[in-house]
């Protein structure tokens, strides 16, 4: 049984850019291409790659 509220994972900024992206709608094969940087604990890799368009 959750205890309640613990603490973020990211800051509220990057929390936002995350559900901005909505990786879960995209096609499959974006999934795959994109799969190592999602994957990644490097969160702002994976999102500035997103953003430049290299993924």
């Amino acid at each position: 049984c959750p205890r309640g509220f613990v603490g973020r994972r990211f800051d509220v900024s990057t929390a936002r850019r995350l559900q901005a992206v909505k990786w879960w709608d995209w096609p499959h094969d974006r999934i795959m291409a994109a799969g190592r940087y999602l994957l990644s604990e490097d969160v702002n890799t994976f999102l500035e790659k997103l953003e430049s368009g290299e993924i």
